[in-house]
């Protein structure tokens, strides 16, 4: 039997893989092609060597709302503390913009989006008061975010 495709208009599907222990690479590819377009660092760490991110890039997270897709991750390749880094794609991850660092210092990213809402959460502990949970939002679906908000003390990393 012959698949009509014109008659089943699949959208272009976004793939997120996390390859070994949070390695950020993403690739698109239509549902019915299956082919993929070339693999992408999308953390960039490392550039075109993938082998420089795998123990720098964790906690990656993926939200997607209409042809918008969000990936957050924590990076430790500028220094000892991990940030919080973000990117986004408008056309469904076959482009991106460049990488934006929401915090200097966090770990567990999430990230969740609806229409041109996007929340960005992390956790961190502090020397004074233990683990707090902090969020940043964006109205403008991902082009610029409003300032750190703490959302106060929890008691771990994955209560938030």
């Amino acid at each position: 039997m012959k698949i009509d495709t014109k008659k089943y208009q699949i959208s272009k599907l976004f793939m997120l893989i996390v390859i070994g222990i949070g390695f950020v690479l993403g690739f698109s590819s239509f549902a019915l092609s299956l082919t993929f377009e070339p693999l992408q660092n999308l953390s960039e760490t490392g550039g075109a060597d993938f082998s420089q991110a795998f123990s720098k890039v964790r906690g990656t997270q993926l939200a997607a709302s209409e042809s918008n897709v969000y990936v957050v991750w924590q990076d430790t390749s500028g220094g000892n503390d991990a940030e919080i880094h973000f990117r986004r794609s408008i056309n469904n991850g076959s482009s991106w913009d460049p990488a934006q660092i929401l915090a200097n210092k966090g770990v567990e990213p999430s990230v969740v989006a609806n229409g041109s809402t996007v929340f960005v959460l992390w956790t961190n502990e502090t020397n004074l008061d233990g683990v707090h949970g902090y969020f940043r939002r964006s109205i403008d679906g991902g082009m610029t975010f409003e300032p750190i908000q703490d959302l106060g003390r929890t008691l771990d990393y994955h209560k938030i």
